[in-house]
């Protein structure tokens, strides 16, 4: 018999900060992750992301990030 789990009720999320240059090639390849997580600006002067995830798919977004750090640079900020 199939164990079932129950899917998360809330949201995780992490903070990014790049440059701000950046940030629209930041969600374009984010985007290609099929709906993996969602961005939204939280420190504009500071170019700071915010990106949520289901807490299931974490290990998928930290080695999505992983692999778009190969065309920009920025910075993961745990809180």
């Amino acid at each position: 018999m199939k164990e079932t789990t129950t899917p998360p009720i809330w949201s995780e999320r992490l903070y990014v900060r790049l440059a701000p240059v950046d940030t629209r090639l930041f969600r374009y390849l984010l985007d290609a992750y099929d709906n993996l997580a969602f961005t939204s600006v939280v420190a504009r002067k500071d170019c700071i992301l915010k990106v949520g995830f289901s807490p299931d798919q974490r290990k998928e977004l930290l080695q999505a990030l992983d692999e778009m750090r190969q065309s920009l640079e920025f910075e993961i900020l745990e809180i």
